[in-house]
């Protein structure tokens, strides 16, 4: 401190201020210089998170069930064909989010307003309302309403704050005849999109977590995809009510019980529900965010079990994220892919509104290991889950070639679009800068162009100067 007073005292009074915010400026300047650098050296590839997880499912199993990305019989990411197949298909994807309680439209508010700034990544969100049809839900960032027919209605996100109309994220409200959750999966001709996000009305998604789940559906296109927790299950012996079993043929979804699978009487489960998976392995996530291809949506409804969809419609609490997962598994023998480094952000609302809050953890853990049984029974005694340890990273690096030209991609279809549909030229595009900036640089382009035209007009009277002189020069005067 002394040496910079010392050294303050010998500048101008006028220049020491403007000194010590430089030095401010550059501090700071650096600091995030230096995290970014540290970000970016922590943030791996695309090709490389596809990679590393391909090898950790080939050590678990052969059967790896990967997309035509790969290289044939490799773990190795084919980047000319990842790069087309994004650029031909944009990676966007469509929210569908289910909400029923009117105290609670604030949630909601801020889970369409916060989703309305990924114009890029989120083509449509699907609200469905469960409610009172007399209060359907609004949105302040919610404009241009229009009514389709009775009992749905269809608007667009918009910013706040900005003034490009095309930056818009289309919004659809569905308010139901009858509350269930079979709602959310009857919906899939609302769905432009090939992936699509199922999700709780009580959980907010980072952009960059948006970015992970329409891009990697590419490489992973038959597997439910998800954040954290993840949950898993253990063989209920008959010594031990809610022990472990064999691990090995626990691995492998094999039932190691001595008794006959869907035969334990009502105080002992075959199958006991952990909670806290240890040991890294894992075979189904919650209902609070599913990722998944749209066309197992009708899928779902046309071939999963009567019984257990009956069971959804009839009883509380359903258990259909857990049904979701065993028709998946049961039809692909995949397990799910979680996202181990993205959370979700939880938007905290009354206690009373949330599913398992009617009793302990206990309670709650007794009623999903009913579920396991009973579904079990449903899809013919047999466990389909299927166990893994291998995670995605989410955090991918945007400096990575092939992640940053599908987005590119995708934001200039936008672009194209929204300047046809305004009668507007590509060339002229308006849409991406402000317009300040615009006539700065027409401005620019205009003094430049003048300035080469004087050069030219100069060099060419230089040239008929010296030809109607002959190119006569001086001689030197000695």
């Amino acid at each position: 401190r002394r040496k910079k007073t010392q050294m303050l005292f010998f500048l101008p009074s006028s220049s020491r201020p403007r000194r010590r915010r430089l030095a401010l400026g550059a501090a700071v300047l650096g600091g995030v210089a230096a995290q970014v650098a540290v970000a970016q050296a922590r943030q791996p590839y695309v090709t490389e998170v596809m990679r590393d997880y391909c090898l950790c499912r080939s050590k678990e199993t052969e059967a790896v069930g990967l997309g035509d990305v790969f290289l044939p019989k490799s773990c190795e990411v084919d980047a000319a064909r990842l790069e087309a197949v994004a650029a031909a298909t944009p990676p966007q994807l469509t929210v569908v989010v289910m909400a029923y309680l009117p105290a609670l439209a604030w949630r909601l508010e801020k889970l369409l307003c916060g989703y309305a700034r990924a114009y890029a990544v989120i083509r449509r969100v699907v609200v469905l309302w469960n409610g009172p049809r007399t209060e359907p839900p609004n949105a302040t960032c919610a404009v241009d309403w229009r009514t389709h027919r009775l009992g749905r209605r269809a608007s667009a996100l918009l910013e706040s704050g900005r003034a490009y109309r095309h930056r818009r994220v289309e919004l659809e409200v569905i308010v139901e005849e009858r509350n269930t959750l079979l709602n959310r999966y009857r919906h899939a001709d609302r769905v432009p999109t090939d992936v699509v996000l199922l999700q709780d009305d009580d959980v907010v998604h980072s952009p960059a977590a948006l970015r992970a789940f329409a891009f990697f559906p590419l490489a992973l296109p038959n597997q439910i995809l998800g954040t954290p927790p993840e949950r898993d299950y253990t063989l209920a012996t008959t010594e031990s009510p809610g022990g472990g079993g064999d691990a090995a043929g626990a691995l492998e979804g094999k039932s190691t019980s001595t008794r006959e699978e869907g035969s334990a009487p009502h105080d002992q489960h075959a199958y006991a529900y952990v909670h806290h998976p240890r040991g890294g392995a894992y075979s189904f996530l919650l209902g609070q965010t599913s990722v998944l291809r749209t066309s197992y949506l009708d899928d779902f409804l046309t071939n999963a079990p009567r019984r257990s969809l009956k069971f959804i419609v009839t009883h509380k609490p359903t258990c259909e994220d857990l049904t979701l997962h065993f028709h998946v598994a049961n039809a692909t023998g995949l397990p799910p892919a979680v996202f181990h480094d993205l959370r979700p952000r939880m938007i905290a609302g009354p206690r009373g509104a949330q599913m398992h809050s009617s009793g302990s953890k206990k309670i709650w853990n007794k009623r999903r290991e009913r579920c396991l049984d009973r579904l079990v029974d449903d899809f013919h005694h047999v466990m389909p889950l299927v166990k893994s340890t291998c995670r995605l990273t989410g955090n991918i690096s945007i400096f990575d070639p092939i992640y940053r030209s599908a987005y590119s991609g995708a934001a200039a279809r936008i672009r194209a679009g929204a300047a046809s549909s305004s009668g507007r030229g590509v060339d002229d595009d308006l849409t991406t800068v402000p317009m300040a900036r615009v006539r700065r640089r027409r401005r620019k382009k205009e003094q430049s162009s003048s300035a080469e035209d004087l050069a030219q007009q100069q060099d060419d009277d230089d040239d008929d100067t010296n030809a109607a002189f002959g190119e006569q020069q001086a001689s030197p005067v000695v």
